[in-house]
């Protein structure tokens, strides 16, 4: 880079030389003007600035989108009733036929499921924003499912499974 600069340089100055009409002193004082400028530019060009020496300063933040608002929704879990995430141990969280579910955190409207036979049974938005009944009808090992509706965060949050006596 710094060639090409003294290249350029000194091409400009071949091609402009002869028009100029100078007296020999005259000559040596230009070239040691041209020659003072030169090496102040590549200087300024080579050797970093004094706010380099310490190192360069704090990086800016990456470019990324601004974070939105939190949907707390979006971490919903199921608090009751106690349940497992392991199908095979279903018969050792026995509820009633009549229990309560409910979840957190409280203020989500959500959509509750509950299975029998892999098979949906029934599906219900309840109007309650943190608990609801359920009547299940069979005993049997019932897989209960809650599900988010939200265009930021939809699909299923959590599920448990219970043994309905």
């Amino acid at each position: 880079m710094v060639a090409g600069i003294v290249f350029l340089v000194l091409s400009i100055v071949g091609r402009i030389g002869p028009y100029v009409d100078l007296d020999r002193s005259q000559q040596k004082r230009a070239a040691l003007v041209a020659i003072v400028l030169l090496v102040f530019g590549i200087g300024l060009y080579v050797v970093p600035p004094r706010a380099m020496v310490n190192g360069p300063g704090p990086e800016p933040p990456p470019d990324r989108p601004e974070p939105g608002p939190t949907d707390t929704c979006a971490q919903v879990e199921i608090i009751g009733p106690h349940g497992t995430r392991d199908r095979s141990v279903a018969l050792n969280y026995p509820v009633k036929k009549r229990f309560k579910i409910s979840w957190r955190p409280a203020g989500c409207p959500m959509i509750i499921q509950y299975y029998q036979n892999d098979r949906l049974i029934k599906e219900f938005r309840p109007a309650s924003l943190s608990d609801t009944e359920i009547d299940v009808s069979k005993s049997g090992e019932t897989e209960l499912k809650i599900w988010y509706e939200s265009s930021v965060s939809p699909g299923l949050k959590d599920k448990r499974w219970v043994w309905v006596k």
